[in-house]
């Protein structure tokens, strides 16, 4: 009878486990960083699954890092210290530090097998399926350091011990070796595990074991190696548990639940059958999404195509903001805007500097008395006016920005992306026209300026399109608009290229001898 329902377990469980769905994303949180895992699956020429590690510290200004790529799928993230670690599909686990340095774990004693991890930060934690539970798991590290026994040369009777029934154990990793700390109980032996979430709260740990398709066991293991019955978390009848994990924020341990392409449940006190369904306001994702906390959210990320979306609740699982798509390296869409404004950049570099030394060949220093430049503050206030479409995009953006999100993360969407590109696209031709036409820009006649060739004759059209055409020098971090009060012209560095400088008009009309170097200051 025994065998049979080992058996039976055996089959319960395989067929629980052909319920697991691949997750393309995981998410883990501590309280100083966020790790992100985006797997790949194997297609065409790639025949392994590969994911792609991503770190982000927390803090203003912090900005996603690729850490590593790994050639095999992670089915679970946790850490210890600043390394992640990344539970994989066959059980296995590897902790990952950088792009270089990464080993595989040391694995559950007794051959067993690791459904879930957590960590309390610095120490790792770990829930098995061990046939023969915890007394299994002690024999096999006794085993471990015991010297080995000469075999005996008397013959011995053989006896056939019984399989061990399988169950659920929580493990500590100390000094490199998986201790166990109890035996999850159950309340039948051949009852399915689909699933299982681990966390540590403090000194204990608890534990979530999925059974069925929709109903979720949680229990407490304390220090002094007592279960605790916390309760059950059901989801409707409807649904269907695809993911779920353990998280604790505000020092209380939650449970999110994923049911399919939404952003899932959330069980503030990680029981009850009531959830709060989680609302996903943007766009929306196309796959299983994962959930992490840290920074005092939670935050549930999911994938739509390639891209990257995160929205963040806060501890009652109410919505914060709007859902954004996370500037990740490695994001195609993301790669080619980096592509194309590089290479915007180099092209105006190497148009400036050709057409610098170009001009320096043409004058060749036989302009002795180049009229006097305009003073550096109207130039300022001119200039702020004319740059109006691109701050008026900037300040839309900072308004709509999650107060929670880093606004440089923001900053680094597509839709922002795009709308920073048409922001400095009409900045560029309204100066080009209106300079093309009468000389100045609406900045340069609300405060009296123009612009004019080195010999204070009129601009040619050629050299209006080209100091117009490499303001994107200027947009690429205004780095170098700080070099216009070093310039003795006060030249910017189009001007410089097209031979060009602003004077006011009454210097442009010689009202003002060309003569008097002077500034209006």
């Amino acid at each position: 009878m025994k065998r049979f329902l080992l058996f039976l377990f055996s089959l319960l469980f395989c067929s629980a486990a052909a319920l697991a769905v691949d997750r393309n994303v995981l998410a883990h949180g501590s309280n100083e960083r966020i790790w992100l895992a985006h797997v790949t699956p194997a297609s065409g020429t790639i025949t392994n699954d590969r994911t792609e590690i991503l770190i982000r510290q927390n803090g203003p200004g912090a900005q996603w890092k690729r850490m590593a790529i790994i050639p095999d799928r992670f089915t679970e993230l946790a850490c210890r210290s600043d390394q992640m670690i990344g539970l994989l599909d066959n059980g296995q686990w590897m902790s990952v530090w950088s792009a270089e340095g990464a080993h595989t774990g040391q694995p559950l004693p007794a051959n067993g097998k690791i459904m879930a991890m957590a960590d309390d930060g610095d120490s790792l934690f770990a829930v098995g399926l061990v046939n023969g539970g915890a007394q299994a798991v002690t024999a096999a590290n006794i085993a471990a350091t015991q010297p080995a026994t000469q075999p005996s040369t008397q013959p011995t009777e053989t006896k056939i011990e019984p399989p061990a029934e399988p169950h659920l154990v929580v493990l500590k990793q100390t000094n490199g070796v998986w201790v166990p700390l109890g035996d999850v109980p159950h309340h039948d032996p051949v009852d399915p595990v689909a699933g299982v979430s681990l966390v540590v709260d403090g000194n204990n740990q608890i534990v979530a074991v999925q059974r069925g398709r929709n109903f979720i066991h949680v229990r407490r293991l304390n220090a002094r190696g007592e279960w605790t019955d916390i309760g059950n978390a059901k989801l409707p009848e409807e649904q269907r548990i695809l993911a779920f994990t353990l998280e604790t924020i505000d020092n209380k341990t939650g449970l999110w639940v994923g049911t399919g392409k939404s952003a899932g449940l959330w069980y503030p006190d990680a029981v009850g059958e009531s959830p709060e369904k989680l609302a996903w306001n943007g766009d929306a994702i196309d796959s299983l999404p994962a959930a992490a906390v840290t920074g005092g959210y939670l935050r549930v990320i999911g994938l739509r195509g390639e891209k990257i979306f995160e929205q963040r609740y806060d501890a009652l699982g109410k919505a914060v903001g709007t859902a954004g798509e996370l500037a990740v390296p490695g994001v195609p869409g993301k790669s080619r805007w980096q592509f194309w404004s590089n290479a915007a950049v180099l092209a105006a570099l190497g148009v400036s500097v050709i057409a610098t030394l170009y001009r320096r060949a043409i004058y060749g220093g036989t302009i002795i008395n180049p009229p006097p430049p305009a003073p550096l503050w109207r130039r300022f206030a001119a200039g702020t006016i004319d740059l109006l479409p691109v701050l008026v995009v900037l300040a839309i953006l900072v308004v709509r920005t999650d107060p929670s999100r880093d606004p440089l993360e923001r900053l680094g969407e597509t839709s922002a992306i795009i709308a920073n590109a048409i922001g400095s696209v009409v900045y560029i031709l309204h100066t080009l026209i209106s300079e093309l036409i009468f000389r100045r820009t609406i900045g340069k006649w609300l405060f009296g300026l123009t612009v004019v060739g080195l010999d204070n004759t009129r601009a040619k059209p050629g050299q209006i399109v080209l100091r117009n055409l490499l303001r994107v020098i200027d947009l690429i971090g205004f780095f170098p608009l700080l070099l216009i009060p070093m310039s003795p012209l006060k030249q910017r560095s189009a001007d410089i290229a097209a031979g060009t400088m602003v004077v006011t008009q009454s210097v442009a009309n010689g009202e003002i001898p060309v003569e008097q170097n002077e500034e209006e200051e």
